[in-house]
C-alpha cells in the first residue's frame, strides 16, 4: 500500500511564534511561511500479510513513513519512522469465545541529531519515555443464549509509557429490536510522562439503549 498525504495532526515551530504574534498586532499580512502551525507532509510505504497456522489466524503489517527531514536535524518537522502490527485471533471451543492479540508500534528514525537540550524538548518527535512507543492490545467476545447476551473486554497496555485502559462491555438483546449497552472505561497512568497523562482520572459508567421499529 501506498498513502502520499499529510499527518493529521499538525507540528509546531517554536520559532515562528513571536515574529507571528508581531506580524499580526501589526496587521502586517500574513503568509503560508509565516504560520506556525503546519501539516508535515509525508509518504508511506506498507506491507502487509495474513494467515492461518492451526487454529490461528495470523496477521501482520508494516509501513516506512518518509518525510521531508530524512536527516532529523529538523526539530519542527516529523522525522522518518517505521511503525508495525502483529497479531492473531482464535476462536475457543467454550462460550462461543474470540480472543484477539494484537501489539503495535512505532520506532522514530534519526532521534539522535537534535543534540541541543533546549530545542530537543520541543523537537516535534520528541518523547520522555524514548522513541519508540508499543503497545499491547487484547480483545475478548463471547456469547450467551443464542446471541441475546453478548459480553466483550478490551485492555491495552502501553509499554514504554505505562499506560493501563480497560473497557469492559456487555449488549443484552431481550427482543430482536432491543438492544441494551453497559459499557465503561478505567484508566491508569503510571506518572505524569505516560500517553493519555491527560485523561487521568476520567474513568466513566455509560448506559444505552438501541430500539428498531
Amino acid at each position: 500500500s501506498y498513502y502520499y498525504g499529510h499527518y493529521k495532526q499538525p507540528s509546531v515551530n517554536y520559532d515562528k511564534i513571536e515574529p507571528y504574534i508581531n506580524k499580526y498586532l501589526s496587521k502586517e499580512d500574513i503568509t503560508e511561511e509565516d504560520k506556525f502551525l503546519a501539516y508535515d507532509q509525508k509518504q508511506t510505504f506498507g506491507l502487509e500479510a495474513a494467515t492461518i497456522l492451526w487454529h490461528f489466524n495470523v496477521r501482520g503489517e508494516a509501513c516506512y513513513n518518509l518525510t521531508e527531514d530524512v536527516d532529523g536535524t529538523d526539530p519542527w518537522v516529523h522525522n522518518n519512522s517505521i511503525q508495525w502490527l502483529a497479531g492473531f485471533d482464535i476462536d475457543l471451543p467454550i462460550w462461543n469465545m474470540n480472543v484477539n492479540v494484537q501489539e503495535t508500534g512505532t520506532y522514530i528514525l534519526g532521534n539522535d541529531k537534535i543534540t541541543d537540550s533546549a530545542t530537543e524538548l520541543f523537537d516535534v518527535d520528541y518523547n520522555v519515555n524514548g522513541y519508540s512507543n508499543n503497545k499491547i492490545v487484547a480483545n475478548i467476545t463471547t456469547s450467551f443464549k443464542n446471541d441475546q447476551i453478548l459480553p466483550e473486554l478490551t485492555v491495552m497496555y502501553g509499554i514504554e509509557n505505562g499506560d493501563l485502559v480497560v473497557m469492559p462491555k456487555i449488549v443484552v438483546k431481550p427482543t430482536s429490536e432491543l438492544a441494551l449497552t453497559a459499557s465503561g472505561m478505567y484508566l491508569w497512568n503510571k506518572d505524569d510522562n505516560s500517553e493519555f497523562a491527560g485523561w487521568n482520572k476520567n474513568n466513566f459508567v455509560q448506559l444505552g439503549a438501541c430500539l428498531s421499529f
